[in-house]
């Protein structure tokens, strides 16, 4: 930074603060026997004033011009400069916040006046010259406690004067020991579904849901910031407020906020409108700005909502966006779920002081209890997994028995000596919020994309050539506690089958090792080793009554109840005996009528010969199985009912389901091993 004066550096005795690590600068004050005389400066401004920077040292001690932010200045108008023939008169620089520094090193202030104007004159100190009314000489430490004085030329070039201080006081903040506490709330959104969407929302513009007219009219111009009305009530309204007017055609509809209000009929704004209207309305809703909108996902996310006990948004309303003039409807006011979250708030903490740091939230029912309530690290992750964790929407928080916010932190902050203390910047409280995207519904997750949210889906892997495999072997390393399901599927082809794999059913294994085993609720790394299997069967309907079947026949009898009432062409069916698990066959059927159904391959087992046979009709007539009938060897039908047996290429497919939605499981690692039967 250029375009500076003056420079002192100074140095902080760590002795003066008690052996505090750092301190808090609050002011400095300065002293000036003269200023330029009003509307005659040299500089040419009427008034001048001055601004003040605070920076550090390079290691020469010379101030280090890179180091002053613009952000925390001290600045004193004109007419605030007192000047005194005696140096008594003192001219108060106060930061706009406190600035922390170091001790135990040096620093500097930085002075920059107005136009660079000659006419500011300072009272300084200088080694060998008589003190001011006295016959005693002054003299300067030049070494580092008491610092130097430098001039500044063409903004940049400093020039140490010797053994010379200007006369300065500063101040510190003198802090109460022990502790106190700062609390933080979450902003005030509206998470919304939403439908009948007309164009597209643009992320930061002011929004509002349609409202009727108040009563009265009001008359707005482009050249002004003052709004009258005519039969209106304008102090229904308060300084703060958002609102809308309108011309009642959406192009001429703005949010603006009130000033000020005069009485019924006269009120300020904070911005002009764009439209001029002697004809106009207004109202006062719901208004916010778009945060995030997904027109495929019927998802609108609203920041800043204006709503409070008396307006709020309901299913129904319409909304419409000032500059993308894009309408939807509110379907539902829904809230943020909390599964994890990283508190990233900006603090310091000194030695000697302390920073504690609670985050709670409310439950799913949204009422908020202490008693979830969390202490977290900042800037490292805490799960939030032993409730229904929610951040509500503020049209749900003001709209409860008791209105209530739905995140709270609370920042406990403790020092033991005066000095010093541990501080938060208001400007970056961020916090990192993680909802898990996860569900308890497979449906139709055999057929390809179910419904099912968490899912992981394998490449299709190919074994090498002329080898065909004939099970297979899945293992994970799972985390999988009560509450949660880890269902494993994998798609087969045959190279032999004109198919590809991607019209293939999801054969869902079957868990065997660790089937029934849960990791440990309290222990997230208690994790499982879990072997998934090929069923022998897939599964099926059984059917009413008894069937018979002939050696070297494709036809079965049934021996009661309508045969093709399910039974019928292009089934598949699993002819079992009741008596031996593993006694059965599995085919497809070619014809069916009300007595008989007929198979595509004659009996040939001895086992499956006789009366008193019972069929299943197989719900998934594509998924893979181990036929017993042909030494386990996993077998398919693909859509065309053609049969294959073996596989040379598959995927795996690893589906993830919790009941609640917050208690989930985890899979660390997963392999498939491609075996001989």
């Amino acid at each position: 930074m250029a375009g500076f004066d003056l420079a002192q550096t100074f140095y902080i005795d760590p002795a003066a603060a008690q052996q505090a690590p750092s301190i808090w600068i609050t002011s400095i004050d300065l002293y000036f026997f003269a200023k330029p005389v009003e509307g005659k400066t040299q500089s040419g401004i009427y008034s001048p004033g001055i601004t003040m920077y605070v920076g550090d040292v390079n290691i020469e001690g010379i101030p280090n011009l890179d180091s002053y932010k613009s952000d925390v200045v001290a600045r004193v108008e004109y007419a605030d400069i007192t000047t005194s023939a005696d140096g008594t008169s003192a001219t108060t620089f106060t930061f706009s916040r406190p600035i922390n520094l170091k001790t135990g090193v040096t620093a500097a202030f930085l002075l920059k006046f107005d136009g660079k104007d000659s006419g500011f004159k300072l009272w300084y100190n200088k080694a060998g010259e008589y003190q001011l009314g006295t016959s005693t000489k002054t003299s300067v430490t030049s070494g580092k406690v008491d610092g130097s004085l430098f001039i500044v030329t063409n903004g940049t070039q400093l020039t140490a004067q010797k053994d010379a201080d200007i006369s300065f006081k500063m101040r510190v903040a003198n802090f109460t020991t022990g502790s106190t506490q700062f609390k933080i709330y979450n902003r005030p959104y509206e998470i919304l579904k939403v439908a009948s969407t007309t164009g597209s929302f643009l992320g930061g513009e002011k929004i509002y849901a349609v409202a009727a007219n108040a009563s009265g009219s009001i008359a707005v111009s482009t050249a002004s910031k003052n709004i009258t009305g005519t039969g209106t009530s304008f102090t229904s309204l308060s300084a703060g407020d958002a609102f809308v007017i309108t011309d009642g055609t959406p192009g001429n509809t703005e949010v603006r906020t009130v000033t000020s209000v005069t009485n019924t009929t006269y009120m300020a704004i904070d911005v002009a409108p764009t439209f001029t209207n002697t004809a106009a309305h207004y109202y006062k809703t719901v208004t916010g700005q778009v945060y995030y909108t997904s027109n495929q996902a019927d998802y609108l996310v609203i920041q800043d909502s204006t709503a409070n006990s008396s307006i709020y948004l309901t299913n129904g309303n319409v909304l419409y966006g000032v500059d993308s003039l894009a309408t939807t409807t509110v379907a539902n006011i829904t809230a943020f779920g909390v599964n994890s979250v990283i508190p990233s708030f900006v603090v310091g903490v000194p030695s000697g002081s302390s920073i504690n740091t609670v985050i709670g939230f409310a439950n799913s029912n949204f009422a908020y209890s202490s008693t979830t309530e969390k202490n977290v690290v900042i800037g490292q992750r805490l799960p939030v997994t032993d409730y229904p964790a929610v951040v509500a929407s503020r049209t749900t928080e003001v709209t409860t028995g008791v209105p209530f916010r739905s995140l709270k932190s609370t920042l406990t902050l403790t020092t033991s000596n005066p000095y010093t203390t541990p501080y938060v910047d208001e400007n970056n409280l961020d916090m990192f919020i993680d909802t898990y995207a996860i569900n308890n519904d497979s449906t139709n997750e055999y057929l390809g994309i179910g419904n099912a949210a968490a899912r992981y889906v394998s490449t299709m892997t190919s074994l090498a050539a002329g080898q065909t495999a004939e099970d297979i072997k899945v293992y994970i390393r799972a985390y999988r506690p009560v509450g949660t399901t880890i269902k494993t599927y994998v798609r087969f082809l045959n190279s032999q089958d004109i198919e590809t794999i991607e019209v293939k059913n999801w054969t869902e294994l079957v868990a065997n090792t660790n089937a029934n085993s849960y990791s440990s609720a309290i222990d997230s790394s208690d994790y499982l080793q879990i072997q998934y299997d090929v069923p022998f069967q897939p599964s099926g309907t059984l059917q009413a009554g008894a069937f018979t079947a002939a050696s070297g026949n494709s036809i079965i009898i049934g021996t009661s109840g309508t045969v093709n009432t399910n039974i019928t062409v292009g089934s598949v069916v699993r002819v079992y005996s009741p008596l031996f698990a593993n006694s059965y066959f599995i085919d497809t059927v070619q014809a069916s009528n009300t007595s008989t159904f007929t198979v595509t391959n004659p009996v040939s087992n001895a086992a499956m010969v006789g009366s008193g046979l019972l069929v299943d009709v197989v719900t998934r007539k594509n998924d893979g199985y181990l036929d017993v009938q042909q030494q386990n060897v996993l077998t398919y039908f693909n859509t065309s009912l053609a049969k294959f047996k073996g596989y040379d290429r598959f995927a795996v497919k690893i589906v993830l389901l919790s009941e609640n939605g917050y208690v989930i499981p985890r899979v660390d690692d997963v392999r498939a091993v491609a075996v001989t039967a």
